[in-house]
């Protein structure tokens, strides 16, 4: 198993999960690893997410630092209240999340790195049903 088996879904292409930057946080307790990805290859990402269902919940800019990464200091997150239809959300977040990186990296340049944290619908219906919500809108 590499460092990045797992921990994205199949429908990412090798060549992207390739690009990424595998890392891990000790505050991570419930995904150790993580991956991260220059503004390009993010952003590829989540087109690839999004045309295979996948929601954009937000991430995290990290910066290197030496050999590893460290938290820059920002992040987006796209709450779900206007969830509609799953697929105007996973557009939504598309869209808010590619515009978000092209800010970021036009002020910081190449220094920083983007780790996105996605889900399906068939995962948010999971989750809203553990959670103890009656309806899914």
């Amino acid at each position: 198993m590499t460092d990045s088996e797992g921990i994205v879904p199949d429908c990412i292409p090798a060549s992207l999960v390739a690009e990424g930057l595998v890392f891990s946080f000790s505050m991570a307790r419930s995904k150790p690893r993580n991956i991260a990805w220059e503004r390009e290859a993010a952003l590829e990402v989540i087109a690839t997410l999004a045309q295979h269902g996948y929601a954009i919940l937000g991430g995290d800019v990290l910066e290197r630092s030496g050999d590893g990464l460290a938290y820059a200091g920002e992040y987006w997150d796209l709450p779900d209240e206007d969830v509609v239809l799953w697929d105007e959300y996973v557009e939504h977040t598309r869209e808010r999340s590619a515009a978000f990186i092209e800010e970021v990296a036009g002020r910081r340049g190449d220094s920083c790195v983007f780790a996105l944290f996605w889900l399906s619908e068939r995962d948010y219906k999971r989750q809203m049903r553990d959670f103890g919500s009656l309806e899914y809108r």
